[in-house]
């Protein structure tokens, strides 16, 4: 679940670059996944509490490049925040 604002955030910059790289390489989701993504998805939305940040770093995570994603997703979290 996730804990804070920048964890939130962290999230949907990762899930953009995630479906930015599905969408070029043609792997849609499979449908199995999609209720639980959704749910995951939607908890990050209402724990930023800021729809606006929120949408800007899911575009944001959209221009990131696969290494950056990768680098992203590893980094340890920030503690105190």
């Amino acid at each position: 679940m996730v804990a804070s604002l920048r964890d939130s955030l962290r999230a949907a910059r990762i899930w953009g670059a995630t479906e930015r790289s599905r969408a070029e390489i043609g792997t849609p989701l499979p449908p199995s996944e999609r209720s639980g993504y959704d749910r995951c998805v939607a908890a990050a939305r209402i724990a930023s509490g800021d729809d606006a940040a929120f949408d800007s770093a899911w575009q944001e995570g959209r221009g990131l490049t696969l290494d950056q994603a990768i680098d992203l997703a590893l980094a340890k979290p920030v503690e105190g925040g």
